[in-house]
Parts: structure tokens; sequence; C-alpha cells
């Protein structure tokens, strides 16, 4: 089967646009940024600690403080490799951290913790996923950034970096903060 160069014209800048939307889509679901404006409030959650599931985490508890959401499970390979930052950001910036396991076994996600060390301040688990499917969560790992007031004012889909978590979620947390 011979293609003929008048094909060319007509496939190959379709081929490109196909190849540029792609590229665009997943450059765009790697970060979600909402306006000061359009912030919503963190959907309404009463999760159990995975460390005492008589004890629950509730939304007062991202109340008065910039925090930062995080969805984790001990069965994803990112969320491994993301855990390092997580506990780098711990050390060096004084964020308060909340781990929503996500559809996890709570011995394997204790033992992940245990093993890798905790970069929570609170790590609640969420074994029906209720709280990531009124996020709308499908992929992991997910964090929010969470303001004072329990809005979310920042939406990131994928592994953070230590550079990406300097460039984008600090200086917009000290922009937060001036508000």
């Amino acid at each position: 089967m011979r293609v003929s160069q008048r094909s060319l014209y007509y496939v190959l800048p379709l081929v490109i646009v196909i190849i540029l939307f792609i590229f665009w889509r997943v450059l765009y679901t790697q970060s979600v940024l909402f306006s000061s404006n359009a912030a919503k409030p963190f959907p309404t959650i009463n999760l159990p600690i995975i460390s005492d599931s008589e004890k629950r985490f509730t939304n007062p508890d991202l109340m008065g403080k910039i925090s930062m959401v995080n969805f984790w499970a001990s069965w994803c390979v990112a969320c491994q490799q993301e855990h390092k930052v997580l506990l780098w950001i711990k050390q060096n910036y004084p964020i308060a951290i909340y781990g929503i396991n996500f559809q996890d076994d709570p011995d394997s996600a204790r033992a992940m913790l245990m093993n890798l060390g905790n970069p929570f301040d609170i790590a609640v688990k969420d074994e029906l996923g209720s709280t990531a499917l009124t996020l709308g969560i499908d992929v992991l790992p997910q964090t929010y950034l969470v303001d004072a007031r329990g809005r979310i004012r920042y939406h990131h889909v994928g592994s953070m970096s230590r550079p990406f978590f300097e460039d984008v979620i600090l200086p917009l947390m000290q922009k937060i903060e001036k508000e």
C-alpha cells in the first residue's frame, strides 16, 4: 500500500493536532488551580484515624491553619515515591499534612507508615472511598491545599516533587497567608 503525498497533507496535521491535544490534556490535569474567588469548602468528612479507629477526623480539624490533604494508598507506586517528598516537606516546612488512605488494607497502610516514616499529622482511612468519590478522585496520589477556613485553594493530581512544592505550593501558601 502506497501513501500519496496528498494524503499526508491531510493526515499529518490531524495527527499533530491529536498529539498536541493529548500533550495539553496531560499537562492540564497535572495541576488544577482554583482561584481564591472560586475556592470551595472541603467536602464533609468524618473518617476514622488509622492509629485509633475510635477517633475521627472531621472538617473542624482543617480549620485555623493552611494544610495539605493528601490521598494515598500503600499499593500505589507513585504514592510510595511521593512519600519521600512529603517527609521532606514535613521536616522543612511548618504545614499540617493530613493523609487520607484510599481503599487500602489498614494493616498495609500502617505498615507503610511504620517502614517509610509518617509525614502526616493525622492519617485516616477512607476504606469505601466515599470522600475520594465526593471529590472525583480516580487516580492517586492527589493533594489538596486547604486554607485556614477549610476551603480548597489548590488541587494537584499526581506525585509531587520538591521543586514543584517550592515553586508552586510554597508561593501559593505565602499568598494565602497574606490574605
